[in-house]
């Protein structure tokens, strides 16, 4: 069944200028990798033991959690099925030049950009097995946001013609803005979406919620049902350029208070990669707040947690991502709980055909789960799909980044592994001012000795928020 794409019209795309990037920190060098598989295994998300359901207070009733789609017979997995392609239009026999910008070395993001490209890979053979493009994937690393790789990277796709590519970690922190309006490149970023300082870019939208932005006022709302007496917040990031660093600050704060939390003064920036956080863990003791937010990411929560259970932290910790690679560097502390609230694809209970069927398929091909990263590049290459697709059937050159655009901004809605209900598949819809997602499942979710239960789910900003059992 096909999704229903709604219309809507675009305006015009704002100009941005170049930003200042990262310092030395985030340096890590590694020539371009062209091809499309990383070889080392990506980190395996944990299996999740469906949680028993429980019997919601009588005076405000929970909302129940979506009915988790069967996985499909192979068969049945043809994405011509799963998106209602018509059989004369998947582009068949013709080719299609894309690209892939992804943290294959430097730092700890580079598991997870073996994760993307799992995601990619498996993308690659259902379109094909789908009688799709003959899609030519040129794959470049950016050395986990190396901004010297970063820019080589997009200049080296620019030149070799390439219309669109899945790019990452805030399109490599920013690195890479001036070289897709230089060569006409559509990139969607469905690793860190837009971040608060790159909303509006030209040619660049974020596929994702920005974390933690998106999460905070359904967070927000959560805490304060679940925790009605607790109020304070610290927080712990990372340390970025000064100008961004501020422009996160406030937009988290504001957003906030305005919410009805108390912010408790204590904000730490701590450095990305970090393996010791006892000058910020002390700090947060000391203000002593409700909940530390750790809006930290990759393998860093984890040492973060471990850390500051090693140093007594009574403060609720509430992150913004989980994985399996923030688990093991937890230690064990996560394992009597660890809160977090995020756009996560939960493998064991997807509520589409096309989310079941693409875990069922990830775990065969790979002997592992599916992470969101491999969720997100796997939808994101679908997308890149669609919209060639819809560039042909508009006239249009689905080999020119501009052709590509059009028909993006013409209709802005994407197919989506996340939400959807059974033969309808999901979907997420991109804003046309800010380039990141107005419409995509957000989650409260509690990780616990193996199991992730979700707690509550709403959209950005907090829309359409339902508690769950």
């Amino acid at each position: 069944m096909k999704i229903q794409r709604s219309l809507r019209g675009r305006a015009a795309v704002a100009a941005a200028g170049s930003l200042i990037l990262m310092a030395a920190t985030l340096a890590g060098c590694s020539s371009s990798d062209s091809g499309s598989a990383a070889e080392e295994p990506a980190a395996e998300e944990p299996a999740a033991e469906e949680p028993a359901a429980e019997e919601p207070a009588a005076e405000e009733p929970a909302a129940e959690e979506p009915s988790a789609a069967e996985p499909a017979a192979a068969d049945e997995c043809n994405l011509l099925t799963l998106l209602g392609v018509d059989a004369a239009d998947p582009l068949n026999g013709q080719t299609l030049k894309l690209g892939a910008v992804l943290p294959l070395s430097g730092g700890g993001e580079k598991a997870y950009g073996e994760s993307m490209t799992k995601g990619i890979d498996l993308a690659l053979e259902d379109i094909a097995a789908s009688g799709g493009p003959n899609i030519e994937l040129d794959v470049k690393d950016n050395g986990t946001a190396n901004p010297e790789l970063s820019v080589t990277a997009i200049n080296e796709l620019g030149e070799a013609g390439t219309p669109a590519i899945l790019s990452s970690l805030v399109n490599s922190f920013a690195a890479m803005n001036d070289g897709l309006v230089k060569y006409d490149i559509l990139a969607l970023d469905g690793g860190g979406g837009t971040a608060t300082w790159n909303k509006g870019a030209p040619y660049f939208y974020g596929t994702r919620a920005v974390s933690p932005d998106d999460t905070l006022v359904g967070m927000a709302e959560y805490l304060k049902s679940a925790y009605p007496d607790k109020k304070s917040y610290a927080v712990v990031t990372w340390q970025l350029d000064p100008a961004l660093n501020e422009m996160d600050k406030e937009t988290l704060t504001s957003t906030l208070n305005k919410a009805g939390m108390e912010f408790s003064g204590t904000y730490e920036y701590v450095p990305f990669g970090g393996t010791d956080y006892a000058s910020a863990i002390a700090k947060v003791k000391e203000a002593n707040p409700d909940y530390v937010l750790v809006s930290i990411y990759g393998a860093d929560p984890g040492v973060f947690a471990s850390q500051a259970k090693a140093a007594g932290l009574e403060s609720q910790m509430v992150g913004f991502e989980f994985t399996q690679g923030g688990l093991d560097a937890s230690r064990g502390a996560w394992e009597d709980g660890w809160l977090f609230v995020q756009d996560y694809f939960n493998h064991e209970s997807p509520s589409s055909d096309l989310g079941a069927c693409f875990a069922t398929k990830f775990k065969e091909k790979y002997g592992t789960n599916p992470d969101f990263y491999a969720a997100n590049y796997y939808e994101g290459l679908l997308g890149l799909w669609e919209l060639a697709r819809e560039t042909q059937a508009n006239g249009g050159d689905y080999n020119s980044g501009a052709d590509m655009l059009a028909a993006l901004e013409a209709d802005p809605t994407l197919v989506s592994v996340y939400g959807g209900d059974g033969s309808m598949a999901g979907s997420y819809t991109l804003d046309a001012e800010t380039h990141s997602v107005s419409e995509r499942p957000i989650g409260v979710f509690e990780y616990k000795g193996g199991t992730v239960t979700p707690l509550a789910t709403f959209g950005p900003g907090g829309s359409n928020y339902q508690a769950l059992n």
